[in-house]
Parts: structure tokens; sequence; C-alpha cells
């Protein structure tokens, strides 16, 4: 679930029953500032090297490396689209 308070939250903190953080059993990812907010862990997906050296540059953490201009495009999952021929 999207939440727009998060990128001004004051501070951030994990809740678990169980000590796992998982998208199952109620666990969630809690912030806020001047007021508490959690949002519901709905998936946990590892990020690749590349992934994080993409999000360093996008937040300004990190100045961008010339990047080649034939990079190939990063491959996602469940995106498939299966065409349909025609009939008649």
């Amino acid at each position: 679930m999207p939440s727009t308070e998060l990128r001004s939250a004051l501070r951030i903190g994990f809740r678990s029953r169980d000590d796992w953080l998982c998208p199952y059993g109620g666990d969630a990812v809690y912030f806020g500032g001047l007021m508490d907010e959690s949002v519901p862990i709905r998936g946990i997906t590892r990020v690749s090297a590349e992934q994080a050296e993409d999000l360093l540059v996008r937040y300004g953490k990190k100045s961008p490396e010339e990047q080649p201009e034939d990079r190939p495009p990063p491959e996602l999952e469940g995106a498939e689209v299966e065409e349909l021929g025609r009939t008649g």
C-alpha cells in the first residue's frame, strides 16, 4: 500500500510477531513524524547490486556515473504479455 508520509518521516521501524519479517502474519513498517502510521508488509524481494546503485542515484545519495546508451532494460518478473491471434 503506498504512503506519501514515508518520505518525510522522522523515524522508521518494523513490527513482527516472531522476529522474522515476512509478508504474512501482520508484520508492518511503522514510521511517523507528528503522527504514527503503519503500512503492512505485502512482499519482500532481494535487491540486486545494480538496483541498489540505481536507488542511491535516484535519491541523490550518489552521483550518476556515465551509463552506456545500449544498456538493456532490467528484467521484470510477472510482466508477461500474451499476444492473442486473430480469428476469422
